[in-house]
């Protein structure tokens, strides 16, 4: 579980990646593909037997991902044995971006979520892969509904999606019970989960927070995820192509959080923020949540597997439900972000033929996406692919059933979507921290500049 480690430190929740397969092989497919990968004009190492090698910067890591990986990569290697892939864990963007513009792209990049891709597909730095689906009658339909829109900006498709992930509320049901709540009925509203959070929160006689029931900045900045679609906010207005960052929805968003930080008897602002800082790192027994810290927190699917593994014997006390809503807006319950870890051809790669039939062969394959999904805890973007770990841990079904929603939301595509998803979670650490900051201002301003 390396991959989650690494991206833990850098974004969280975090988000994992998988491969998948193509029907001229000989491994299972699901029919997304009816012809062979290759959409370029010119005869490539592809269809003409010349050998070429590969090069791939992953962001798995170096550890068990990264060996799956590396046998996805065998497979497909015997499959084509004209065609090698050297495949090396580059997570430093401003090393892609260098290599890009200067001329000398790896042929592949696989992600580990798609918070870059519009910023570097308007960049002119990433290859739109419409041609060659079109090209190879990609079956679209192949995949789950919305995850090609993870991978969409302005019209172009700039990686092919592999492995989805989203996230729910999860609790710890023995908590409930120790605080008088029923586990059976988690909160549906944000109204009734600050209700719960008061109820769970415990402080010891020197003023103390030794438990809290819910933290919405906990283990990363849910804006943009669990809480900001669930009041119904609206990021990025298609069809004026402008970002809405003072949206109604995002305002009352912030309005619960500062809320949440302001309403909990005995505790400030700085006390939830200490207390926070005192947990251990995340996705290890220590981190507040495994530890029994904290009553519900808004995570993803691969968190239900590391309490399995540091902390087995609270699992069974670990519940999953949709993540609230506004009390106005309760036709969003089900609703939750989906992102996907995309499958990149960068602009300028020496081999795009050869690079897209591997992707194409990857995130096409039953096979293939059902070994990365069980690896890594999260879900297919196939719907053919029947996942064990969903049948063997019931909790996995409510993410399935989301991501399949045509509720699933996904954060737009945008060339400044980097520099706003930044500026929305500084805003929203400093209105959590002084109830007097005027978020409303702030959303105002960056509104003006983030549209100029």
């Amino acid at each position: 579980m390396e991959y989650r480690k690494m991206l833990s430190a850098l974004l969280v929740p975090a988000m994992v990646l998988s491969l998948v397969a193509c029907g001229s092989t000989g491994t299972s497919s699901t029919g997304a593909s009816k012809t062979d990968s290759t959409a370029g004009t010119d005869e490539t190492a592809a269809s003409s037997g010349e050998k070429v090698t590969l090069t791939m910067w992953q962001q798995w890591g170096n550890g068990h991902e990264a060996e799956v990986m590396q046998e996805t990569i065998d497979k497909f290697e015997k499959e084509n044995p004209n065609i090698t892939i050297d495949a090396t864990c580059v997570t430093d963007s401003s090393k892609i971006l260098t290599a890009i513009s200067g001329g000398n792209p790896p042929d592949i990049l696989s992600l580990w979520d798609t918070s870059v891709l519009g910023e570097w597909a308007s960049q002119g730095a990433l290859t739109d892969l419409t041609p060659y689906i079109e090209k190879d009658a990609i079956d679209k339909d192949a995949f789950v509904p919305k995850a090609f829109d993870t991978v969409t900006y302005d019209g172009g498709i700039y990686g092919m999606p592999f492995i989805l992930f989203n996230a729910s509320l999860i609790y710890n049901a023995d908590m409930f019970t120790e605080a008088g709540l029923d586990p059976e009925s988690p909160p549906k509203t944000f109204d009734e989960l600050l209700e719960y959070a008061k109820k769970l929160t415990k402080v010891d006689a020197n003023g103390n927070i030794t438990q809290l029931g819910f933290v919405p900045t906990w283990p990363g900045s849910n804006m943009t995820k669990g809480i900001g679609y669930n009041f119904g906010a609206n990021f990025y207005d298609e069809s004026t192509k402008k970002i809405t960052a003072n949206d109604a929805g995002i305002i009352n968003a912030f309005a619960f959080e500062q809320r949440f930080f302001n309403e909990i008897d005995g505790v400030t602002p700085q006390d939830i923020n200490n207390f926070v800082a005192s947990g251990g790192a995340y996705l290890t027994a220590d981190d507040l949540f495994e530890s029994g810290k904290l009553a519900m927190v808004i995570d993803g699917p691969w968190s239900l597997q590391y309490v399995k593994e540091n902390a087995p014997d609270m699992d069974n006390s670990i519940k999953v439900a949709y993540i609230p809503t506004s009390s106005d807006c309760t036709d969003l319950y089900g609703t939750s972000y989906l992102d996907c870890n995309p499958q990149i051809i960068p602009a300028g790669a020496a081999h795009p033929e050869e690079a897209w039939k591997f992707i194409s062969w990857e995130t096409t394959n039953e096979e293939v996406t059902k070994t990365f999904a069980e690896m890594a805890k999260n879900l297919s973007q196939l719907k053919s692919v029947e996942l064990d770990s969903i049948k063997e841990d019931s909790r996995m079904q409510l993410f399935a059933d989301m991501a399949a929603s045509d509720k699933a939301r996904s954060f737009p595509a945008i060339a400044n979507g980097s520099e706003y998803v930044t500026n929305l979670n500084d805003i929203e650490g400093k209105a959590m921290l002084d109830k007097t900051y005027d978020y409303k201002a702030a959303l105002d301003d960056l509104n003006t500049k983030l549209n100029k």
